[in-house]
């Protein structure tokens, strides 16, 4: 009997030691470089996403949302892509509209029907609308990498006040066609049953919203 209590408290002690897993030191990461948002309070880098090399300097460049920032209207948010050889802005937009906060989630749809401009989805959950107050919007912007420019390119609003309509965004590829559709999180979409705060999950394939 004392043989095979000691059996997993020998197991135990094993795995306890084993390298594989335990925690790596901390010194396996050291930070090469970093890059300051320009305004304090707006909210630099509270969401990112690698983009891949879009200025084909064969660096990886990324996407920084800045959804309060304010350097055009008053916390309308702001995206911008830098550069991943030295961090500089390849390109940026800000939102149109005051208090809009764009880019308060973030995802890469790529390109469709192969028409070479990468797409971008930036949410606006908490923004206010024709459709009432939060009722929330996604932006899709697209960056063409030949000018180098990012531009608003689609829209797609809440549907009724109080839905917080981007509180979550996803790429997907709903419909097997092989380009990325949208996944949307909703709050407080109130359509099903009425109640105030009945959340939802609703899909976009990319050529319903053009």
């Amino acid at each position: 009997m004392k043989s095979t209590l000691l059996i997993p408290a020998v197991c135990s002690i094993a795995l306890a030691a084993s390298p594989l897993l335990s925690a790596q030191s901390q010194d396996d990461w050291v930070e090469w470089g970093y890059v300051d948002g320009t305004d304090a309070g707006d909210n630099f880098g509270s969401s990112m996403l690698p983009l891949g090399d879009v200025n084909n300097d064969l660096y990886e460049d990324y996407l920084v949302a800045s959804p309060r920032a304010g350097s055009v209207l008053r916390l309308s948010g702001e995206l911008t892509i830098h550069s991943g050889q030295d961090n500089s802005i390849i390109a940026s937009i800000a939102g149109t509209d005051i208090g809009q906060q764009i880019g308060y989630k973030v995802c890469v749809l790529g390109e469709h029907n192969s028409d070479g401009l990468l797409k971008i989805a930036a949410s606006s959950p908490f923004t206010s609308t024709s459709a009432g107050f939060f009722s929330g919007v996604v932006n899709i912007y697209a960056f063409d990498a030949a000018t180098l420019s990012l531009t608003l390119w689609q829209e797609i609003p809440g549907g009724n006040a109080g839905r917080m309509f981007g509180v979550s965004i996803a790429a997907l590829d709903n419909d097997a066609d092989g380009d990325l559709d949208l996944a949307v999180g909703s709050l407080g979409d109130s359509a099903a049953n009425g109640s105030a705060l009945d959340e939802r999950v609703s899909f976009f394939n990319i050529d319903d919203v053009i």
